[in-house]
């Protein structure tokens, strides 16, 4: 029987197998931003690189670290991997013929003090409590269960209550990110004119809100989170901390409710528990709720034209299937569904911030009572 592979499939079928090699194998490069993120490289390089080229070698990145037997290859393979995604630049001199390295303007946003997402790396990249996980991925599927309670006996919430240095890592990592979109929330949208009390509803630190009445020093602001959220956080001017339990009920007397990335860690029925303590907390007039949250797409393009912002929906919305039972990303028609379910009028998307994969949106209480 003739071998019906003409010339034109086998070439697709060589292109395909590279393909799925590729994506077989892209964890290397998360494991690597890991490695040196705990390395500090990036800090060493802002501190010690000096010109022309503001660039460093293996061998004296390592002269900053506390190494006991160390790898100049070993360093300068990761380097040399992240450079092929623009972390670093690779400087070669014929002089020496030797391989140095700068930071990037991506780079430059693992720097520590620099609105860093140092912290987000090491929350993310395959942390231990993740790693234990993804082996438990086809649970999800065939079972309906949850990857991180089944590899840690608990949910991701109650791990955190058990085990501060996760939770620690946690808070500062969406801290971090927070601080990151402050500037351009402020830039694209202002609803917050009219505000007077603002209740930020599971706000973590504060610091987003703490931004928020610094801008507009008319608002009263109440941060509401988890009593042991709250117990330690900072204080900031114009805004008290206030510990609850958003399933039971919301702190009334604001005319203005505000939730970042809330919704897609829950349920639909969760998260109709939380919109309803929500409407409920605000006036029959003028109440708003404001939302920074991501939209999934409706339809699943290729990833050449899909934007990054989208693309990131779709990985966040892998993570809650794996740490938060029935969580998802939702399209902007299911998130309006919820919202009218409990009384809300029709979502409003007013916004996409730049530099991050939400987007602002209001819903205005209606005339229904709960």
């Amino acid at each position: 029987m003739a071998n019906s592979l003409t010339p034109e499939n086998t070439r697709s079928e060589a292109e395909a197998a590279m393909v799925i090699v590729d994506m077989c194998t892209s964890w290397v490069y998360s494991a690597a931003l890991r490695t040196i993120v705990q390395l500090d490289v990036p800090h060493i390089l802002a501190t010690h690189a000096t010109p022309p080229n503001m660039a460093m070698t293996a061998e004296e990145l390592l002269q900053h670290m506390d190494a006991t037997c160390p790898s100049p290859r070993n360093l300068e393979r990761l380097l040399r991997l992240l450079t092929i995604k623009g972390i670093f630049v690779e400087h070669m001199t014929s002089d020496d013929n030797a391989r140095r390295f700068s930071l990037t303007w991506l780079s430059r946003c693992i720097v520590p003090g620099h609105g860093s997402y140092r912290n987000a790396v090491l929350h993310f990249t395959l942390c231990p409590e993740y790693s234990a996980t993804l082996e438990l991925l086809s649970d999800s599927v065939l079972k309906s269960t949850e990857p991180f309670s089944m590899a840690h006996g608990m949910n991701q919430f109650e791990y955190m209550k058990t085990h501060p240095a996760f939770l620690e890592t946690f808070r500062i990592a969406f801290k971090d990110m927070g601080s990151s979109v402050i500037p351009q929330l402020m830039l694209q949208y202002h609803g917050f004119d009219s505000v007077h009390k603002l209740v930020d509803v599971g706000g973590n630190t504060g610091v987003m809100l703490a931004a928020i009445v610094e801008k507009y020093p008319h608002i009263r602001g109440i941060n509401f989170d988890l009593p042991e959220v709250v117990a330690t956080n900072p204080s900031f001017p114009g805004v008290e901390q206030v510990g609850g339990d958003m399933f039971e009920k919301v702190p009334s007397g604001c005319d203005a409710i505000f939730m970042k990335g809330i919704l897609h860690d829950w349920s639909d029925e969760q998260c109709v528990k939380i919109l309803t303590n929500c409407y409920n907390a605000l006036p029959s007039e003028g109440g708003k709720l404001i939302m920074m949250d991501i939209i999934m797409p409706t339809e699943t393009p290729l990833e050449a034209s899909l934007p990054i912002q989208r693309k990131i929906a779709f990985n966040v919305d892998i993570l809650m299937q794996i740490h938060c039972e029935n969580g998802r990303e939702r399209t902007a028609t299911e998130l309006e569904g919820l919202l009218k379910q409990v009384g809300f009028n029709s979502l409003q998307i007013l916004a996409e911030v730049t530099g991050s994969p939400f987007h602002v949106m209001e819903a205005h209480k209606s005339t229904k009572q709960i």
